[in-house]
C-alpha cells in the first residue's frame, strides 16, 4: 500500500513538472521589454488631438551581466496594421514618429533615456494608428519589441 502511494505521489509531480514546462510563458506587460541582459520601460499609448506633438519617454536599464564592453543599442519604430501586427504599413500623410537617439552604445549596469516623439498635423484623419516598437542589441542575443498605440482626436 504504502509503495503504490509513493508510485502515485511520484506521478502526480511528474505530471504537474511535465505540465509546467508546456504552459506558455506569462506575457509581457504592456510598454515593458523584460530580458536577462536587461530591460526597457516605455509608455505603449498615448492620446493627442491633430495638430499636436506628444513625447514619451523610453528607459533602458542594462543589468550588471549585459557585457562584456560595450554593445549598439538600435531602435526601430514603424507602423503596423490595426491591432498591432508585425507587417510594416505606410505613415498615412499628417503623421511622423520617431525615436531620438535611434542609436547609441550601452554599458553594463546603467540606465539610458530615449524620447519618442509623435507629430500630427491638423490635416490628419482622427483615429487609431498602431507601431511596432523594436530594439536590438549589436554583440549580443538582446532583440526584443512592443507595440505603441497613437490615438488621434
Amino acid at each position: 500500500m504504502r509503495r503504490t502511494l509513493i508510485i502515485i505521489g511520484t506521478l502526480l509531480v511528474t505530471l504537474l513538472l511535465v505540465l509546467g514546462a508546456c504552459a506558455p510563458a506569462p506575457p509581457t506587460p504592456p510598454g515593458r521589454f523584460i530580458t536577462q541582459l536587461s530591460q526597457t520601460f516605455f509608455e505603449d499609448s498615448a492620446q493627442l488631438k491633430a495638430g499636436e506633438t506628444k513625447s514619451l519617454d523610453v528607459l533602458l536599464s542594462t543589468k550588471k551581466d549585459f557585457g562584456p564592453g560595450p554593445h549598439e543599442v538600435s531602435y526601430t519604430l514603424f507602423r503596423v496594421a490595426r491591432g498591432c501586427g508585425a507587417d510594416e504599413i505606410p505613415m498615412p500623410e499628417g503623421l511622423e514618429v520617431s525615436i531620438e537617439p535611434t542609436k547609441f552604445m550601452a554599458y553594463p549596469n546603467a540606465v539610458y533615456h530615449s524620447t519618442i516623439t509623435i507629430k500630427t498635423t491638423p490635416e490628419l484623419s482622427p483615429g487609431e494608428y498602431c507601431f511596432r516598437f523594436e530594439s536590438e542589441c549589436k554583440g549580443s542575443s538582446m532583440w526584443t519589441g512592443g507595440w505603441i498605440t497613437v490615438i488621434v482626436e
